[in-house]
């Protein structure tokens, strides 16, 4: 595992209530990213690095765009072990972020 790094998002106050589920998708992304990788599923991957480069953005998680896009270009090279690093870092955000809201 990656040395711990602790990251702070900033959302927008509005967006607070859509966070809870927003965060619980990203936690299922991650166990979605596990069986891919012990499956060898390239495709199921890269399209979860796809699906990150999107929506995470509109709440300023830009950590999970930049990986998303990692974890895309991996997938298509069949990377193991990029990919597994990918993982890891992803583990690593979801476990250590801070969320502060903005008010508009």
């Amino acid at each position: 595992m990656e040395k711990h790094k602790s990251w702070t998002v900033e959302v927008e106050a509005e967006l607070q209530p859509l966070l809870p589920t927003f965060i619980e998708s990203r936690w299922r992304d991650l166990e979605k990213l596990r069986v891919g990788i012990q499956n060898a599923d390239f495709q199921s991957l890269y399209k979860i690095g796809h699906s990150l480069r999107g929506v995470p953005g509109a709440f300023g998680f830009n950590y999970l765009v930049e990986l998303g896009a990692r974890i895309q270009a991996d997938a298509k090279h069949e990377d193991v072990p990029a990919l597994r690093k990918d993982i890891e870092r992803f583990e690593s955000f979801m476990t250590h972020h801070e969320v502060r809201f903005n008010s508009a």
